[in-house]
């Protein structure tokens, strides 16, 4: 369940800032006035929604991250200077390390228990 959720948080997370990225190319490129001086002229109750997404990937990104630091420290096998190094890049990076230590690490990983055995490794 936790790992779907660290699934969703991260792709939701990186595909909104992707789509916004986008709208500010194209709000420079057409000189079309930016969508927060639109935002100004709509209720609180339009909003509504706008806000609940973000808030939700605001707090997914926050957990994402502290379970990434967790993942890395305690549950998984690496070498002590691969954890060490991680977390260096983890720690002061936040979201954007958090992002690449589960695409790089955590989502390749089997699930299941993390501290057990690999079995595609022949011991």
């Amino acid at each position: 369940m936790l790992r779907a959720f660290y699934r969703v948080v991260a792709v939701g997370t990186v595909t909104l800032v992707g789509l916004l990225m986008a709208l500010n190319v194209i709000f420079v490129a057409f000189r079309i006035n930016p969508f927060y001086t639109m935002l100004e002229t709509w209720s609180n109750l339009a909003l509504l929604p706008f806000s609940l997404i973000g808030a939700f990937f605001g707090i997914g990104v926050t957990m994402l991250w502290f379970g990434m630091m967790w993942d890395c420290a305690f549950t998984s096998k690496m070498r002590v200077w691969s954890k060490v190094l991680w977390l260096l890049l983890l720690i002061p990076t936040s979201m954007v390390g958090a992002l690449i230590y589960y695409s790089c690490v955590y989502r390749n990983r089997p699930s299941g228990n993390p501290l057990a055995p690999d079995k595609r490794i022949p011991a």
